[in-house]
């Protein structure tokens, strides 16, 4: 006996992950800033969100920005002048979201994984 089944195509699930690298000097003009300890809430492609918890930095920003009007810190990135978008975590928590150009890093390594579904 001959039992008919469906003719369901075979699902082959191909992922391919590129690595790259840089580093930035990333210097603020304020002194406040590149003394306080900073690390990365969260990224993406072509961006990255730093924070800070430093008290001194949170206050000083805030003055700033109280005191330019404006919503982000001028900071230079290997020799180029920049302006962060800045936010604040219930006062507990500055954020600075950095543009990151991906165009100019290079790949350093390339991983490729194949799973049939």
């Amino acid at each position: 006996m001959i039992t008919q089944t469906t003719n369901e195509p075979v699902r082959l699930d191909v992922r391919q992950t590129v690595y790259y690298e840089e580093s930035f000097e990333l210097n603020f003009h304020f002194p406040v800033f590149n003394e306080a300890s900073w690390k990365v809430l969260e990224h993406g492609h072509g961006w990255v969100q730093l924070y800070t918890d430093d008290p001194d930095a949170i206050r000083h920003a805030k003055e700033l920005l109280e005191y330019t009007g404006e919503d982000h810190l001028k900071v230079t990135i290997d020799g180029t002048e920049e302006h962060l978008l800045v936010s604040f975590d219930n006062d507990n928590e500055l954020h600075l979201v950095l543009d990151v150009c991906m165009d100019d890093m290079e790949c350093y390594d390339t991983e490729i994984s194949m799973e049939i579904l």
